[in-house]
């Protein structure tokens, strides 16, 4: 369906179609950074390897920092290993 409105021919339809695409395309964009922040917010719990030793849920950068700190102190020239737990 168009309409002449002046000397410029406007097509309804094309616009609406278009339109409907950007806020599909916005949407998307949308729950893209909502799901990163929501991974990136995320708690873990690190474990030792070596002993019976967990960390507390935290972030995961400072979790490898508390668990690195771990192991320098009580398995010196042992490279950290262990099980990485997440909660949602």
């Amino acid at each position: 369906m168009s309409r002449a409105c002046g000397r410029v021919d406007i097509d309804i339809g094309r616009i609406v179609t278009e339109f409907l695409c950007l806020l599909v395309v916005a949407g998307f964009v949308a729950l893209l950074f909502v799901l990163r922040a929501q991974r990136t917010n995320r708690k873990v719990r690190m474990s030792c390897g070596e002993c019976a030793y967990k960390t507390a849920w935290s972030p995961k950068s400072p979790a490898e920092a508390t668990l690195v700190g771990h192991y320098g102190q009580r398995h010196p020239g042992i490279a950290p290993s262990g099980l990485l737990e997440w909660r949602q």
